[in-house]
């Protein structure tokens, strides 16, 4: 049986599905590297709502979207 991809299904590219992967990532590591430069970009200092939020939603987009793609 052939697993069928959440993007074919939703007739999306998948390079979209990429994109989509990269941006959990950035948001699963962003709350631990808050206030840091990177040379090109920055990841801007958060508050502390924000940072306990994002820690939660962060790994669970990031396995979804992980899971998806698989």
């Amino acid at each position: 049986m052939e697993k069928i991809s959440l993007l074919k299904l939703l007739g999306l590219p998948s390079e979209f599905g990429l994109a989509l992967l990269i941006l959990s990532l950035i948001l699963l590591l962003a709350p631990y590297f808050a206030g840091h430069d990177f040379g090109v970009f920055k990841i801007p200092p958060f508050k502390y709502v924000v940072k306990k939020k994002l820690k939660i939603i962060g790994p669970i987009l990031f396995i979804l979207i992980l899971i998806s793609e698989v």
